[in-house]
Order: C-alpha cells, then sequence, then structure tokens
C-alpha cells in the first residue's frame, strides 16, 4: 500500500485534497501541512525547492505519487522536483484555461510568488484572454488564522478583501483563484462579485485519477494529517477542517 502525498504551506491545499475525496473516497493520503515556514508566497524558488525536497524525502518510502496541493509551489519548484524523483509530480495550476476566449476578460488571483513566476507569466502569454494579474500578500496567512486561531479579526480583514476585489472585478468577465487558499472562501468571492469564479481543483482531481494505481486504493483507506510544527491540536483542526470543506464540496 502506498500513500498520495499532498503538500501545502497550510490548509489551502485542504480544498484539493477534498476535491480529490470527494471522486476518490478510498485513496490513501498523507497531507502535510508545512506551518512552521509559512507562508509560501514570500519565499524564494531556492528556498522553496529546498523545501519542498526536505518534505518528500520524508516520506519517499511511503508514497508514490506527490501533488503539490499549492500554486506557488507549483510554481516555483516542479520542474526541479519531477527532475529529482522518479514518480509522479501533479501540480496546481491557476484555472485560466478555463475561461480562455478572446473575448474574457480573467483577473487572477493569486501570491506574489505565483504572479511573479515566469511560469504563471508564460501560461498567461499563451491565453487568448486578457489576463491582469493582482498579487494578495496576506491572503493566505489570513486564511490560516481565521481557521486555525479562530480569529474574528483575520475573517473581517478577508471579507474587506474580497469586498474591494469584486469592485476591481466589475472590469472583468472571470475571477481565477490563483491560491488554494482562497478556495475556502469561493462562497464568498460569488457573493461580492458578478463574474464567473473559477478555481484549478477539478483539474488537479482529474490529473490524479489518471496516474493512480490499485496501490493507491484500499478499502479501508490510509488518511495521515500531519504538520511541520507537529502540534497535535493543530494536526486535529487540519482533520475537522478536511472534513468540512469535504462535506461543502
Amino acid at each position: 500500500m502506498k500513500c498520495v502525498l499532498f503538500i501545502d504551506s497550510g490548509i489551502g491545499g485542504l480544498t484539493t485534497l477534498s476535491e480529490t475525496i470527494k471522486h476518490l473516497p478510498s485513496l490513501n493520503f498523507i497531507y502535510f501541512a508545512d506551518d512552521e515556514y509559512a507562508p509560501y508566497g514570500n519565499k524564494s524558488i531556492l528556498q522553496l525547492q529546498t523545501r519542498i525536497t526536505k518534505i518528500i524525502d520524508m516520506f519517499i518510502n511511503k508514497i508514490n505519487m506527490v501533488v503539490l496541493a499549492c500554486n506557488t509551489a507549483t510554481a516555483c519548484t516542479i520542474d526541479y522536483i519531477r527532475k529529482k524523483y522518479h514518480i509522479p509530480i501533479v501540480g496546481t495550476e491557476p484555472a485560466i484555461k478555463m475561461a480562455n476566449n478572446p473575448k474574457h476578460k480573467i483577473l487572477l488571483l493569486a501570491t506574489p510568488a505565483t504572479v511573479s513566476n515566469r511560469r504563471i507569466i508564460n501560461l498567461a502569454k499563451d491565453c487568448q484572454s486578457k489576463v491582469k494579474f493582482l498579487a494578495l500578500p496576506n491572503f493566505a496567512t489570513l486564511v490560516d488564522d481565521y481557521y486555525l486561531n479562530d480569529s474574528k479579526i483575520a475573517y473581517k480583514k478577508i471579507i474587506n478583501l474580497i469586498k474591494d476585489i469584486g469592485n476591481i472585478s466589475k472590469h472583468y468577465s472571470h475571477i481565477v483563484l490563483g491560491c488554494t487558499h482562497y478556495i475556502h472562501f469561493k462562497s464568498i468571492f460569488k457573493q461580492f462579485a458578478s463574474n464567473c469564479v473559477l478555481d484549478g481543483n477539478y483539474g488537479v482531481y482529474k490529473r490524479i485519477n489518471g496516474l493512480i494505481n490499485s496501490d493507491n486504493l484500499s478499502l479501508y483507506p490510509t488518511n495521515i494529517f500531519c504538520c511541520s510544527s507537529n502540534n497535535k491540536n493543530v494536526i486535529k483542526k487540519y482533520q475537522k477542517i478536511f472534513t468540512e470543506t469535504l462535506a461543502k464540496i
């Protein structure tokens, strides 16, 4: 039996995991939240390559697939990681292609590291739609703070940010959530923006589904949650948030 390793800096990747388990409930998985190293969005490419390598090495004997459930980690490390390991590495990219049409205007919301990354810039250039990047430096941190610390202040800041984005987005036909953290608030984005709101999680599931084998599936699947801080209370919260997110999806 082998597991699929999902990696994110915090709770964002739980949206990716939930979308996958909705369709593949018998999947053996390990979810690793790198909370001690969060956020990823302000780290350099070299820092992230070193960090993701260290995480994969910790689990390499237990896994046969890695899912970078983080747009920033994907943009900054996936080419490097794929050369280093001989197992499938699945990335998460902004769902720009879902709205690819010359008539569409796309507002891409993501971390500073994602919007400045050459891989993402080229993805937008290959798109027929007009794509505008909007970096949100602190959004992912606020989402973690709200869910993990029950912070009312963080929630208020998140709602105010979404309201501001709603005003900006009036000039665009589509909003693309280019960070898995943002997807926890997808329904709120829809509430304050009249646009079509997209994310890439279903595409990640489709890729995983095309790569898994019988070793990844069990009648009683292994579900492991862990974080770099090794805080047991935080791990319990991750399990709870995952269950709630899966119920929403």
